[in-house]
């Protein structure tokens, strides 16, 4: 329904996502159950539409352990990742035109670690290691919930990455504070994108316990904004942003705005 007014704007790229994450946590140990949704779609000018999506459904648990008396935490994590994702180009006039049409599907186990370290210093300076997909994640055929009625294959392994994070948080008179963060992700470059692409930074200034204003850059290229307010056993948050859509020989920013409701039962 959408096709006409992608061929009025080829070569516009348009996007809509949704994340659902119900989850448990106590003290050491969490579960819970991502559920997301990425779709995109273009018009390449000659009446064939260009649709990118990825579905993903991921039962997830982790464990972590506060050493030094919290100065030091360790944790780890492992996902199972039931996932839907490719592109494909059909004709506008295609009855099987849409987003799950003949993309990979399959599903692959995760395992995910982290450190991190808070000096109980003045500013509270902390330093932060995540390694994902250890050792790689690879797909098999089989999936908890089947997005696709006739995949294409499996998709391709997630080879293992490693992030970095510097952290200050300084404090201020009237219970104000503030967090300015450096990050380097994928240390170990499985991307291929330049390190100005993986570099990113950003603020946080908190308002008492209540407002939060943030901006920062993705990649020191893609500026993003954005609003927070705790409201006690909820939080509702807006932001302006830009991710990386394209590959590391022909970049492409796709720009999202973001509503988000956190909900805390008991």
């Amino acid at each position: 329904g959408f096709a006409s007014t992608l061929n009025s704007n080829p070569g516009r790229n348009s996007g809509v996502g949704f994340h659902f994450y119900p989850n448990y946590s106590m003290r050491y140990l969490s579960f819970g159950l991502l559920t997301q949704s990425q779709m995109y779609a273009q018009s390449d000018g000659l009446g064939n539409i260009i649709t990118r999506a990825k579905y993903q459904v991921i039962p997830a648990a982790g464990v972590a352990i506060p050493l030094a008396r919290g100065i030091v935490r360790i944790g780890y994590s492992f996902h199972w990742v039931n996932e839907t994702s490719g592109s494909a180009t059909a004709s506008e006039t295609d009855p099987n035109l849409g987003y799950t049409n003949g993309i990979q599907q399959g599903s692959g186990f995760s395992h995910n670690a982290a450190f991190a370290m808070v000096l109980p210093t003045r500013y509270n300076p902390s330093v932060n290691v995540v390694a994902r997909n250890i050792g790689g994640t690879t797909y098999q055929s089989t999936t908890l919930y089947p997005w696709s009625s006739n995949p294409s294959g499996v998709p391709d392994d997630d080879p293992m990455s490693v992030d970095a994070a510097f952290s200050l948080a300084p404090k201020f008179r009237g219970g104000n504070k503030a967090t300015f963060v450096f990050q380097l992700r994928d240390i170990l470059n499985a991307s291929g994108y330049s390190i100005l692409r993986r570099a990113t930074m950003g603020m946080e200034f908190s308002i008492g316990r209540t407002i939060q204003v943030r901006a920062g850059l993705n990649g020191l290229y893609y500026p993003s904004f954005g609003l927070g307010f705790n409201l006690g056993q909820s939080e509702v948050g807006f932001a302006w942003y830009s991710q990386e859509a394209g590959t590391a020989d022909d970049p492409a920013r796709d720009i999202r705005f973001q509503f988000q409701l956190k909900i805390r039962a008991f």
